[in-house]
């Protein structure tokens, strides 16, 4: 992995406003000009559980951890709406030196679980590689494929 001068997980906990890296059909929209990215290489930073209340196809609650909400005042266990929520795999990038934060749920959080397996069954952490991620048009939704970068 390389060794940047930057440090990106004191980047995510200070942000206020977390970039969201989001998947659309045709691709990855990393910058709010709304530019469509078909690949990307990546550093996993991290991952772990997720979760997010839609309403209306919006988020109305969201965990980053799958513990407590965003807002760190509600623990997840002891809402009345927890099973409305969708579980999710929240995965810490950076992508062109910049942190992103990606959410997955269904098959793509399904894809990426079974990348993580595949590199630990090889004794390789995600966090040890450079990772590429492409989008695979589903119609409505688009769905990410991981595999280690060349």
């Amino acid at each position: 992995m390389a060794n940047h001068s930057i440090d990106p997980l004191g980047e995510i906990r200070r942000k206020p406003s977390l970039r969201y890296l989001t998947v659309k059909p045709e691709g990855f929209v990393l910058e709010a000009d709304g530019a469509i990215v078909l690949n990307l290489q990546a550093e996993i930073l991290g991952h772990g559980g997720a979760r997010t209340l839609y309403r209306g196809r919006r988020p109305h609650c969201r965990s980053l951890n799958g513990v407590n909400n965003i807002k760190g005042d509600q623990p997840c266990g002891d809402c009345y709406l927890l099973k409305h929520c969708t579980p999710q795999v929240r995965i810490d990038l950076l992508i062109e030196r910049k942190t992103y934060l990606l959410l997955l749920s269904h098959t793509s959080a399904r894809q990426f679980l079974q990348f993580v397996d595949a590199l630990k069954a090889k004794g390789t952490e995600p966090e040890e590689v450079a990772a590429t991620m492409r989008v695979i048009n589903r119609g409505m939704w688009g769905e990410v494929a991981f595999a280690v970068a060349d």
